[in-house]
């Protein structure tokens, strides 16, 4: 069947297999293409100086967080530490860098 987008800039599409019926549920390549520009756009602006209230470090668009959640499960650990250190080796890696504002 064909991708219907809703409003949220989401796209779904209904599959049938045999008596299974699935809903796909994916995001619309155009914003995710607008997030990694932005994400382009303010790594070329100045650094932020004012870390009082603290800072973004990364904008990742939905469907690449769940995969980087499946690559590193980690990153989504109840366990602070484990977390931090899981966020610290996926921003260290140079497939990341699209993600990062900074």
């Amino acid at each position: 069947m064909d991708w219907k987008t809703n409003l949220a800039g989401w796209r779904q599409r209904t599959v049938i297999q045999g008596d299974r019926v699935t809903v796909e549920t994916t995001q619309d390549p155009y914003e995710r293409q607008l997030i990694l520009e932005r994400n382009q756009a303010l790594r070329n602006e100045r650094p932020q100086n004012d870390l009082t209230f603290g800072r973004q470090v990364a904008s990742i668009p939905f469907e690449d967080y769940y995969q980087a959640i499946r690559d590193y499960p980690g990153l989504k650990s109840a366990d602070k530490q484990e977390r931090e250190r899981a966020w610290a080796q996926f921003l260290a890696r140079p497939e990341s860098q699209k993600y990062k504002v900074q």
